[in-house]
């Protein structure tokens, strides 16, 4: 069984509320509330196991609500390998208002740590990429602004250098770092908006002259996949959400599982696809329903 190891900053512990009628302001009774581990990387370590692999997390995590966060994610068949941290672990809410069909994200910042903190943290990412027998990994989501931007590239330089499959779903400065450099993953994933917000309107031209393989998502509309001076479209059928909070990290997950089992990277990309679709069609993120891949 393939084993993967899963990077984020800064896990979280996830409430997912559903309300029928959400009325701003007004007294809303929630009619189902779901507790389940939250964030990029968690969310693809889950929908790993699911496909059959192996996965390990790692982040910043303490407290009363990191304890949780910990049974939960064990609870789920995935290795937590955080890096203690003072405080507590974010905690984020997804209310899903059953009869609009709409999702409203309630999103708690990343809380700052010291910077031995981060350098301990920094410290047992790079132990467990080299010792870890792992076949792959990835490394999610945004940095805040009191993190060093370019934090992710030794890591993917140190992934290269072992032989492991690596998958970075960043933008912004953090993606821009990476291509200075001369390592680079097996594939940078991100989607339209952070596309545009990163390279602006000339977004597609920079994709395709990135250097190595990179997967923008399109929502509903699917993905492009930009590969050796070829892009490639993904479309995806039509289907009505009902919550797509993680659908992204599904696809990062199905592109790792896809590329450890062998795969080339266009099906790769197809498992990917069927992966965020298959989330979209359920309540909690991460959550493949009877979707196996």
């Amino acid at each position: 069984m393939k084993r993967f190891f899963c990077v984020s900053l800064a896990p979280a512990l996830q409430r997912t509320v559903v309300v029928d009628g959400f009325r701003a302001g007004g007294v809303n009774r929630a009619r189902k509330v779901v507790v389940s581990p939250g964030g990029k990387a968690l969310n693809a370590a889950w929908v790993l196991r699911q496909l059959g692999c192996e996965a390990s997390v790692a982040g910043l995590s303490g407290g009363l609500s990191g304890e949780a966060l910990e049974l939960a994610l064990r609870e789920r068949g995935v290795e937590p390998a955080f890096t203690r941290m003072p405080g507590e672990t974010r905690c984020c809410i997804s209310l899903v208002d059953g009869a609009a069909g709409v999702v409203s994200e309630v999103v708690e910042e990343a809380p700052r740590v010291a910077d031995e903190v981060i350098c301990r943290f920094y410290a047992d990412v790079m132990f467990a990429l080299g010792g870890g027998d792992y076949a792959g990994c990835c490394f999610c989501g945004t940095l805040p602004g009191w993190v060093p931007s370019r934090l992710y590239v030794p890591w993917v330089e140190h992934a290269q250098r072992h032989g492991l499959i690596s998958v970075v779903d960043t933008w912004g400065e953090p993606l821009c770092e990476i291509l200075k450099r001369k390592a680079r993953p097996a594939l940078l994933k991100l989607n339209r908006e952070e596309a545009s917000a990163t390279w602006g309107d000339a977004w597609m031209e920079a994709a395709a002259a990135a250097g190595c393989p990179v997967l923008v998502t399109l929502g509903g509309e699917g993905a492009l996949l930009f590969e050796a001076g070829k892009s490639l479209v993904f479309p995806v059928e039509p289907l009505r959400a009902l919550n797509a909070v993680g659908c992204g990290d599904a696809a990062t997950a199905g592109i790792l599982a896809g590329l450890g089992r062998g795969m080339g990277l266009a099906d790769s990309v197809r498992l990917a696809m069927a992966c965020g679709r298959a989330n979209a069609a359920t309540l909690i993120p991460g959550d493949l329903g009877s979707f196996k891949g």
